[in-house]
Order: C-alpha cells, then sequence, then structure tokens
C-alpha cells in the first residue's frame, strides 16, 4: 500500500516476526519463557516504531493487541512455572520432615511410658505434645504431600478430594499443639507458685482429664471451617490471641519467682559463716559412726536451695540416708531404699532441675509461635492482596514451616531434660542389642 503522498509504509518484517514468534508460542508452549525475557522486548522496540510510522488505526489495534496476547501468555507460563517449582520444593521439604516427626516423638512417648520415674503430670503434657506430633508425620504431613502431587499432576478432581481432608488434619492438630503448650505453660507457674500443695492439687489423673477434653474440645472448633470460613477466621484470632497473652503472661511471673528466689538464695549464702573445711574433714574422720551430722552437711554445702533447706522431718532423713549410702558397708543394702525417695520427692524440692524443665517448656513454646509467625504473615497478605503468585507461595511455605516445629521438639526434649535424655539413648541402645 502507499500513502497519499506516494511515500510507501514499511509493514513487512517486523509485524511478520512478531507474529511468527506468536506462532511458534501456540505450537511449543516451553518456548515461551525463553520468549519472555529475550525476543518479547526486542519485539516490543519493533513493534513500537512500527506503530509510530503506521498511518491506519486499525493496523495500531491489531499490533497492540497482539504483543499484549503475547505478554498475558509468556507471564502465564512463568507463573505456572514457579508455582511447579515451589510445590515441587515443599514436597520434597514435607517428605524430610516425616521420618523425624515420627521417629523423634514416638521415642519421646515410648520413654516416658516405660520409665516409671518420668510418669509425672508434667511429662504427661508433654507426652502429649508429642502424639499430636505423631499425627503430624502419620497424617498432616502424608496428606499435604498427596495435595502437592496431584497439583503437579494436574489432577484436579483428586486434588479437591484431598483437600478437606487435609485442611482437617492441619487445623486440628495445630489447634491440639496450641492448646497442649498453653497448659504446659500454666503447669510450670503453678509448680512454682503452689509449692507443696502441687503435689497434691496437680494429679496424673487432672492432668489426664485436662489432655482429654483439650482433644475433644478442638474438633468442633475444627469444623466450623467447613460450616462458616468467616466464623472460623474470628474465633482463631480471637483464641489464639488469648491464649498467646495466658503463655506469655505465665513466663513473665515465672521469671519473677525464680529472680525472687536467686536473690533469697544468694542472701542466705552471703549471711553464713566462713567455714574451715580442713578441720570439718579432720572431724569428720575422727567420727567413728562414719556418718555425718546434719548440721554438718548444711555447712559442707552452702549452695543450697531455699526449697532444701524448708524440707520437713521426712526430707531430711532421707537426705542422711543418701549419705549413708556412700558408705561401703550399706552400699548394697541402701541402693534399692535411696530409689523410692527420689522418686516421691516434688519436683520443686530441687530448683536446679525445676529451672531446666520450665525452660525446655518454654523454649517450645517460642519455638512453636515462631514457627506460626509467617503462617500469620501470610494469612494477612492474602487477605490484603489476594490470591497471587507470591501470596500462595509465602503460605505453603509458612505451613510447612509450622510442621517443621513437629519434628524439632524432640531434640529440645532430650537436650533440655537429663531424664529423658537418658531414658531415650536407653532404648536406642536396647534396639541395636
Amino acid at each position: 500500500k502507499k500513502k497519499d503522498t506516494g511515500s510507501p509504509v514499511t509493514t513487512g518484517s517486523p509485524t511478520n516476526g512478531s507474529l511468527g514468534c506468536l506462532v511458534v508460542c501456540i505450537i511449543d508452549p516451553l518456548l515461551l519463557g525463553w520468549l519472555a525475557v529475550i525476543i518479547l522486548p526486542q519485539s516490543r522496540q519493533e513493534l513500537t516504531m512500527n506503530v509510530s510510522t503506521a498511518s491506519s488505526k486499525n493496523e495500531t489495534e491489531i499490533m497492540t493487541q497482539v504483543l499484549n496476547l503475547t505478554e498475558t501468555a509468556a507471564s502465564s507460563f512463568v507463573v505456572q512455572y514457579n508455582l511447579e517449582t515451589s510445590f515441587l520444593v515443599i514436597t520434597i521439604l514435607n517428605s524430610i520432615l516425616v521420618f523425624p516427626a515420627l521417629i523423634g516423638n514416638f521415642c519421646i512417648v515410648f520413654a516416658i511410658k516405660r520409665t516409671p520415674v518420668l510418669q509425672t503430670p508434667s511429662n504427661f503434657l508433654l507426652c502429649s505434645l508429642a502424639v499430636s506430633d505423631i499425627c503430624v508425620g502419620l497424617f498432616a504431613l502424608p496428606l499435604r504431600i498427596s495435595r502437592t502431587a496431584t497439583i503437579l499432576l494436574k489432577l484436579d478432581e483428586l486434588e479437591s478430594k484431598i483437600h478437606p481432608f487435609t485442611l482437617f488434619a492441619s487445623i486440628y492438630l495445630s489447634g491440639v499443639s496450641v492448646f497442649t503448650i498453653t497448659a504446659i505453660s500454666v503447669d510450670r507457674f503453678l509448680s512454682l507458685c503452689l509449692h507443696l500443695r502441687y503435689a497434691e492439687l496437680v494429679t496424673s489423673k487432672r492432668i489426664s482429664l485436662v489432655i482429654i477434653k483439650i482433644w475433644i474440645s478442638v474438633v468442633p472448633f475444627t469444623l466450623t471451617y467447613h460450616w462458616n470460613h468467616e466464623l472460623f477466621q474470628s474465633i482463631s484470632a480471637i483464641a489464639t490471641t488469648i491464649l498467646l497473652i495466658i503463655v506469655v503472661i505465665c513466663y513473665l511471673c515465672i521469671y519473677r519467682i525464680v529472680r525472687r528466689h536467686q536473690r533469697q538464695i544468694q542472701s542466705l549464702c552471703n549471711i553464713q559463716p566462713t567455714v574451715d573445711l580442713k578441720r570439718i574433714e579432720n572431724e569428720v574422720e575422727k567420727d567413728n559412726s562414719g556418718q555425718i551430722t546434719l548440721q554438718k552437711q548444711e555447712i559442707l554445702s552452702p549452695s543450697r536451695t531455699l526449697a532444701e533447706l524448708s524440707c520437713d522431718k521426712d526430707a531430711r532423713t532421707n537426705a542422711s540416708r543418701s549419705k549413708q549410702a556412700i558408705s561401703r558397708e550399706s552400699r548394697d543394702e541402701s541402693k534399692g531404699e535411696n530409689e523410692q525417695p527420689v522418686k516421691n520427692m516434688p519436683p520443686q524440692l530441687n530448683l536446679s532441675s525445676l529451672k531446666k524443665t520450665i525452660l525446655s517448656s518454654f523454649y517450645i513454646s517460642i519455638l512453636f509461635f515462631v514457627c506460626s509467625f509467617p503462617y500469620l504473615v501470610s494469612k494477612v497478605c492474602l487477605a490484603a492482596f489476594g490470591r497471587k503468585k507470591w501470596t500462595i507461595e509465602n503460605n505453603e511455605i509458612a505451613i510447612t514451616i509450622i510442621f517443621a516445629s513437629s519434628a524439632l521438639n524432640p531434640f529440645i526434649y532430650c537436650t533440655k531434660m537429663r531424664s529423658l535424655r537418658v531414658a531415650v539413648y536407653k532404648i536406642y541402645l536396647d534396639f541395636i542389642k
């Protein structure tokens, strides 16, 4: 064609090149990513120059539509490719987390069940948390692996059937974990506040009833997600906030109580007179009975805890018996007698072991809420920006991080609780034999 002025219009190579690129993209969708990175900027520049020289409005509109269509196809391919890569990585991570969650928590439950000394109310709550982590490895993680696999294989019908079960398992087990962690925090607070009344009020039977109520009460809360999604979001936000406040208050009070006990112990150590240890050793050697009196025990160990100094007469008798067990004459006879008083001794009589138990429960709570924080952020992003590529990726990754806490909890138990670590190590030795 020619203009009215007689000058020719160039409509050859650029337009044909762009249309050729579009045909290639339709034939081979795998070239769309390469097209979006290399060819598309050049085509845009050529088409822009061509549009500026074209005289017909219809020609300009057609070329603009072709350019937009090419960009949309290329961008959709890139988004789909990135999502598939993210789901593949998430599937691999979930598969890796299954075995630590199952094996580690099973060893914790078996160690508590096997060792009578560990069957305390506090350890029952830890056992409940370990059982919920085992269920994560048995149900929640395999269901999520199956769901992401169906998404990768584009099995939409099967994915729609698996998705409700995946949601139920994830929400239910997360709710059980949150309530159990809150109960552990309250239990640690009561162990410091009630002192000698703790063993009387907090019994294994009452803790078992609390655990059963937790596992049952979370069921209707989980079902509200399928009945009314907005109601579930409101209830979950309110409940999570209340439980988080309870946990924070409990550990703040625990910190204040422990600090007060430490100051009392320090002041008690400062007022005690200096002792000639050499003179006391000579007196012990001259003692024909081979026993150390209770007064000398207190002088030899001025750093004893405040709880030990406030023991009653029975606890003092048990302490003297434990000293007698050191001698050769009564070593074999007193070995079986010393195990029972230690077993029956309430946990608050030993402040150092109680502090270790509190630290372990504190680390468990911190780990769970730190792992849950990315999920809360991802839900806010989904509500604010909608379902986009990066919001979907962040949400899936955040759920995987929550399940990672189930695999890490057994390591915290064994690191901070020596008695539990020894029991697990015995299980390992028996398994090898």
